[in-house]
């Protein structure tokens, strides 16, 4: 697995390994400035942009290696000059005295290559004003773009920010950010890198997880085996204006091909004659039901935790009382794993710490943004899920173009899937996968591997779709019948 660092992490690694000694500021800097000149073809006219601070300082470095190999090149500077006790300063004066071109004047129209050097990993806020002008400017250029530890303007936290220097390739030096994964950073970042130069992560607890990492979570099966070897899946969803979710079986479907021996649609008896010609593959459970709702009656719901592994509960349920007794139930009772997804979460909003802290059960959560702030209001930024899955000591799944896997402790970021699963159902399938996974007990690994790997297939899933048919055609239903695709693939199978 690669490290992924926070911008504070990123920062105490820096002060740790620098240690107030400016001649290891220099060395590191130089050392940074080496690794991005080595990872680019260079040719033509070569403008870099400089701000005023250590990113700055990387791009008058990299104006000097170029020098001494013979290549010419125009810095751009948008801030000013460096202060005058930084390393950044340094090279500048070095630029100065080798006679480097350093200009004030911002034009972009006549370069090769252009290299981002203006804000680092401290950047935090919004570009504005002539700035941003400047940023939409550098982005229309035609030229081959490379952005020097992160693309300007990106928060390297969150891998949001209203104006965002695009690159063709973004080499990050010492190790990858969360920025460079999350959010925006897909859509700015055609390409990346990363340039060791010696900087000793402090603290490491994040990882981007790869295909190598799911693979082992997909050991091959024993012949010696039957349904029951593989475990049960209870899904308990649907309500009358929502049938979609089960009437496609996506979940139901995902679940089995993602796994699990038995799949059970657990549903409420208005509806079940509308869904029953779909569940191909799985069980109908037929729930007491209030105007088209699912009705809290105790013991369907102690049958259903009495015969699952997994129970899979919220996608299409009406938001009322009922739901919330209904989850109240599995927590206190249910000894396997419970995942909560759309109803389910709002249903666990309206309960109290002390009711969800003091479950039988493991807990998997797999919010989207919306639904993560609803059920912790604090939640601004990605790591705050960090947060709220160690305050209640559940796992949670922020689903997003980069899904983050988490107990709080240890998180997974997963970058698997494709801009086709933007369509409603898509959680559902990927809820399935997670389910279907978590209960074939094959894997040795923790649940947190399990549900980051389940994460993985699901994305994998996604983008075969997504090749057999388009980004704009291919929907969620297609990616429930890619699983195995995914899974062969993931596998190295034929």
């Amino acid at each position: 697995m690669i490290n992924i660092l926070t911008a504070e992490q990123m920062r105490q690694s820096d002060l740790n390994t620098i240690n107030n000694n400016e001649e290891i500021s220099r060395a590191l800097m130089y050392k940074a400035a080496l690794g991005v000149y080595n990872s680019v073809i260079w040719h033509g006219k070569i403008g870099i942009v400089c701000g005023k601070g250590n990113n700055g300082g990387d791009g008058y470095a990299l104006a000097l290696i170029l020098k001494q190999n013979g290549i010419e090149s125009k810095i751009i500077q948008l801030l000013g000059n460096p202060r005058k006790d930084t390393s950044a300063y340094f090279y500048f004066e070095e630029c100065k005295n080798k006679g480097v071109d350093i200009t004030a004047e911002v034009d972009f129209s006549d370069f090769d290559i252009l290299v981002d050097c203006v804000f680092g990993t401290g950047f935090t806020g919004n570009i504005d004003g002539a700035l941003q002008g400047v940023f939409n400017t550098y982005n229309a250029s035609s030229a081959y773009k490379v952005s020097v530890d992160i693309n300007s303007g990106l928060n390297s936290n969150s891998g949001l920010g209203n104006a965002v220097m695009c690159s063709d390739l973004t080499v990050s030096i010492g190790s990858y950010k969360l920025g460079h994964f999350l959010n925006k950073a897909r859509d700015v970042i055609k390409k990346h890198i990363n340039i060791d130069i010696g900087i000793e992560p402090c603290e490491v607890n994040t990882y981007l997880f790869e295909e190598s990492d799911a693979r082992l979570s997909l050991p091959s099966r024993k012949s010696y085996s039957y349904k029951g070897t593989y475990g049960t899946v209870s899904i308990i969803g649907g309500c009358i204006e929502y049938t979609g979710a089960l009437k496609l079986s996506s979940i139901s479907m995902s679940a089995v091909r993602a796994g699990c021996g038995i799949s059970r649609v657990a549903a409420p008896k208005s509806i079940a004659q509308i869904i029953a010609p779909y569940l191909l593959d799985s069980t109908l459970y037929r729930l007491s039901d209030n105007d088209g709702a699912i009705k809290y009656e105790a013991s369907e719901i102690d049958y259903l935790i009495k015969n699952s592994n997994v129970i899979l509960y919220g996608m299409g349920t009406s938001e009322n009382a009922d739901a919330v007794e209904i989850v109240k139930q599995i927590l206190r009772e249910f000894s396997g794993t419970l995942i909560l997804d759309a109803g389910g979460l709002r249903a666990l909003s309206k309960i109290s710490l002390d009711e969800i802290k003091s479950r039988a059960c493991s807990l998997v959560l797999t919010p989207h943004i919306g639904e993560m702030r609803a059920l912790y209001p604090e939640y601004k930024e990605p790591l705050d899920a960090l947060a709220y899955a160690k305050l209640v000591g559940a796992i949670v799944l922020l689903k997003g173009n980069t899904t983050i896997v988490t107990d709080g402790s240890t998180s997974y970021l997963v970058t698997s899937g494709c801009p086709s699963m933007a369509k409603g159902g898509s959680g559902d399938v990927l809820s399935g996968v997670v389910a279907g996974m978590c209960a074939s007990k094959e894997s040795e690994k923790s649940l947190l591997y399990t549900v980051a790997s389940a994460a993985y297939v699901n994305g994998v899933a996604g983008e075969i779709a997504q090749s057999e048919l388009c980004d704009i055609s291919a929907c969620a239903h297609d990616t429930a019948l890619c699983v195995g695709k995914a899974i062969t693939k993931i596998k190295g199978e034929k």
